[in-house]
């Protein structure tokens, strides 16, 4: 079983520690319903070469086995947080971070793993760059054979310019997935949390606060992995639209200025590939009328016509 003075109940209400010492770094994990896959994501952790790390795992409401599973890891280092009711991700998240105890936080989602020498990388980042708030790293995008896809690297080129780093992102050259995010937790603070309003792309809006709020920087060292799966929030299209709506209502520079612009027309016109090929038609007239209705007919032409240019540039070239 967990070490009990590790364990905490519920968010907001923390047992005793189970140590004085504060660790060099506190990992949050959100799970829900993952009995099949947490196992892989906790044990990347805790084969880091890095040995001194919290790891808070926030157990939102999970009916199947999550919870037990968890329960039998007898790691003093494993802090379980259970919610009363399932509130999504992004409050999960918050509850985690709120808890951790280290100024430094990464996050890890139950689908992915870090790699070995993640933690000690961002310890050693950040102690190495005091002016740094805020780090994303690349990763490995792998597809399940099924599929029949290869795997993508998604490398970020190595930046320590808040206002290039947020150009970056909304252009879609910068990778911005929340096992990527590293942040010194006063940083957090200061940006305002993830918005546990948003379905999806909160990752997307917390980003831009942040380069709005803090010093950010980018890597290209490779430090995790990610899993591609069916049926996670990312792979679903019938939200797809409302987020990207909604990040235009937010941020008016999306569609305002025309280099970050490109990033908005490439998720368009790869929405519209995407319900066209799973044969999803009234879900795509659906979606363009929302757009259209929002931006005009035009732009909404335009951008999709843009998107399909860049995207098959970019895939003549070899880029993602």
């Amino acid at each position: 079983m967990t070490h009990d003075a590790g364990r905490v109940d519920r968010c907001g209400a923390p047992g005793s520690v189970w140590s004085k010492q504060v660790p060099a770094i506190s990992v949050v994990m959100p799970v829900f319903n993952r009995q099949g896959r947490v196992v892989r994501a906790l044990e990347s952790v805790l084969a880091q070469d890095l040995a001194d790390f919290e790891l808070i795992i926030v157990d939102d409401a999970s009916t199947d086995a999550t919870v037990r599973i968890i329960e039998g890891y007898d790691d003093p280092r494993i802090v379980l947080v259970r919610q009363p009711e399932n509130r999504g991700g992004g409050a999960a998240r918050n509850c985690g971070a709120r808890q951790a105890r280290s100024g430094l936080i990464a996050f890890l989602d139950s689908d992915d793993v870090f790699r070995p020498h993640k933690l000690g990388f961002v310890v050693d980042y950040f102690a190495s760059h005091p002016s740094i708030d805020v780090l994303l790293d690349s990763f490995e995008l792998v597809y399940p054979p099924e599929r029949r896809k290869r795997n993508v690297m998604r490398i970020n080129p190595p930046l320590t310019d808040s206002r290039e780093i947020a150009a970056g992102i909304y252009a879609r050259r910068i990778s911005k997935a929340t096992p990527a995010l590293s942040l010194r937790r006063d940083a957090l603070r200061t940006a305002g949390y993830f918005d546990e309003g948003l379905r999806r792309r909160q990752d997307f809006d917390l980003v831009i606060r942040l380069t709005r709020t803090c010093q950010c920087a980018t890597t290209d060292q490779v430090l995790w992995t990610k899993f591609w799966a069916e049926g996670t929030i990312t792979s679903q299209s019938s939200t797809r639209m409302e987020a990207m709506l909604e990040m235009c209502r937010r941020n008016p520079e999306y569609l305002t200025r025309p280099e970050y612009r490109i990033g908005l027309a490439r998720d368009l016109a790869h929405h519209v590939l995407r319900l066209t090929a799973k044969g999803e038609f009234g879900l795509m007239r659906r979606d363009l009328r929302l757009f259209a209705r929002a931006h005009g007919t035009g732009l909404t032409t335009r951008l999709i016509g843009r998107g399909l240019i860049e995207s098959t540039r970019r895939a003549a070239a070899g880029t993602r």
